[in-house]
This record gives C-alpha cells, structure tokens and sequence, in this order.
C-alpha cells in the first residue's frame, strides 16, 4: 500500500496516518472495499515492493507529505487529476531502488 493502511493507532513519526490516508482517498471518491472496509485497498494504491520492510514511520509521512501538498485547495476534478498524478509519481519513487522512498520502506534507508 502506498498510502499504508498498518497505521491506525502509532503515533510514531507523526501519525496515525491511515485515518489520513482514509479521508484523502475518500474524497478522490474511492470506495470502501466490503472486506476490509477500507478505501485504501484501492487498485492504485497497490504495489509490490522487492524486500519490503515495515514499519516506516517516515515513508508514510513523506507521502502523506506529497499528497496533501499536491491536493491543496483542490476541489472535484483538479484535485482527482493532481492525486493521481502524485500518487503515481510516489509509485514510482517507491518502486524505484536507490530513492528515498524506495529506501524506507525497504529499510536501506532512516
């Protein structure tokens, strides 16, 4: 997940931030997955991490970061455009050995 959906209660490094997660996705319109009642196992949420490692406190905070920089002020069409947008941009970053992103959430990285 690249919005986590692991961080419901920690407050370590700033969170939680599912309940954040939760309400960006909810106003991109995604809707609740009837299993696990969350909006966040969204397809486009999902992506294979080789060597992934959890927990990374500051992964979620950096994407949540981007997110809400990204989606700022944004109502209906320009904020759906500048989130995916962004979350594809945090795919590709998370994915992507050697980034900073790529190296928390594998934890080659602090």
């Amino acid at each position: 997940h690249l919005m986590t959906i692991e961080n419901s209660v920690s407050d370590r490094g700033g969170g939680p931030y599912t309940p954040l997660f939760e309400a960006i996705a909810e106003q991109r319109g995604w809707a609740v997955d009837p299993v696990t009642g969350s909006r966040l196992n969204h397809p486009d949420n999902l992506v294979p991490v080789i060597d992934h490692q959890g927990p990374h406190p500051e992964y979620n905070r950096l994407v949540y970061n981007r997110m809400q920089m990204a989606t700022d002020g944004l109502t209906g069409q320009e904020f759906n455009a500048a989130f995916d947008a962004e979350l594809a941009a945090i795919r590709q970053d998370t994915t992507t050995h050697g980034t900073l992103l790529n190296a928390l959430v594998t934890g080659r990285g602090s």
